[in-house]
Parts: C-alpha cells; structure tokens; sequence
C-alpha cells in the first residue's frame, strides 16, 4: 500500500466554503470502487475518524449546506471536489469556524 493511498484530503468532519460564501461539512466518505462491489462507506455524524481498512484510496465525498434544513447529503465524485479545491471555487475551513 503506497502511502497515497493514506491520506485522506476530505475526511468526516472537514468543513469547507465555496465562492458565494455557502460554508458545508463533510459527513460522508467512500473509499473504493462501488461499481465493482469493492467499496467501504462511513457515515457519521459527529467527531469519530473511521479508518480505511482496506486500503482503498477515497473516491467519493457526501457534504452537507451548513444551517440549512436539507438532510440530504450531495455525494460528488473526489475528482470533482479536487477540480473546484484546484480551481479555488472551494477553500477550507480551519476546524473550528
């Protein structure tokens, strides 16, 4: 296992902002292939790290909007978060904020 395959860039937890100011939380991550059936989804609510046990890289992130009453969680592909961090749509939030 490379050590890539490690870190996770958008763990449980992370909060982030995009470029009209709407601020969002990470509550879902996927590692994995769900399409070939190799996957592990964690869900949670509050403050617990799970660890990727299989080793399979993060593939998928579940964000909800901030102080709205949309329970529903947006997955989006890594690649597209990625591409909007990159792209500086979204920017981090320091823990805390």
């Amino acid at each position: 296992m490379n050590t890539a395959k490690k870190v996770i860039r958008w763990p449980l937890g992370c909060r982030f902002i995009d470029y009209t100011g709407r601020k969002f939380t990470v509550r879902k991550v996927v590692f994995g292939n769900a399409v070939d059936g190799n996957c592990n989804t964690i869900v949670i609510d509050e403050g617990i790290m799970i660890l990727n046990k299989m080793g399979e890289p993060q593939t998928h992130v579940g964000f909800v909007q901030d102080g709205s009453d949309e329970t529903e969680i947006n997955i989006q592909p890594i690649e597209v978060i990625e591409e909007l961090f990159r792209t500086k749509n979204i920017s981090y939030l320091p823990y805390g904020t």
